[in-house]
């Protein structure tokens, strides 16, 4: 299934795409295979996704990525957790030996570093130092409330706090297409 982030990160590709005449597809489960078959005979330049649907997609030889020349692994570290880092090994040895790997990592378990010892010559970490957010104009609250009764509790703070911009982080989005009609 696409993740918000993915759909997120082919959103920006689309739009980058438009500017710098790159063609982008987004291969995840959950759309058809088939369409995402035809979208493949295109031959983008860019291509974005999990690697199930990737890999589903190289067994039926609706891909062909023998000439890919850059792979990035987002998240290495959550495919690992996920059971991911075999299917991930598979594409990138269906990639051109010759390409170029980033693999990046909020954190570089032992498994990673063999991964990246493998596939990638001299590899190099880089540790990006995270930036202090200050929180001084931020009001956070938490606020215990029955579960039926969310979806009015929150209609009624943001009614009476009237927010000039807030941010709401449901758990799911079973609810979410009620707020515009409370």
């Amino acid at each position: 299934v696409c993740s918000s982030e993915l759909l997120q990160i082919s959103k920006v590709a689309a739009n980058l795409g438009t500017v710098m005449n790159i063609d982008s597809v987004i291969i995840c489960g959950g759309q058809a295979s088939a369409r995402q078959q035809e979208k493949l005979k295109r031959t983008p330049q860019l291509i974005i996704g999990t690697p199930g649907r990737l890999l589903d997609h190289l067994s039926r030889k609706a891909i062909d990525l023998s000439h890919v020349n850059k792979i990035v692994i987002d998240e290495a570290d959550e495919m690992l957790k996920l059971g991911f880092i075999e299917d991930v090994e598979i594409l990138i040895k269906a990639a051109s030996s010759d390409s170029q790997l980033i693999l990046c990592s909020a954190t570089i378990p032992e498994r990673i570093k063999r991964l990246a010892a493998q596939f990638m010559n001299d590899p190099q970490t880089i540790f990006i130092e995270p930036k202090v957010v200050t929180l001084d104009n931020i009001k956070q609250s938490v606020i215990k409330v029955k579960e039926g009764a969310k979806l009015d509790k929150l209609c009624e703070i943001l009614e009476q706090e009237q927010p000039y911009l807030a941010n709401v982080y449901p758990r799911d989005t079973r609810n979410i297409g009620k707020i515009g009609r409370a």
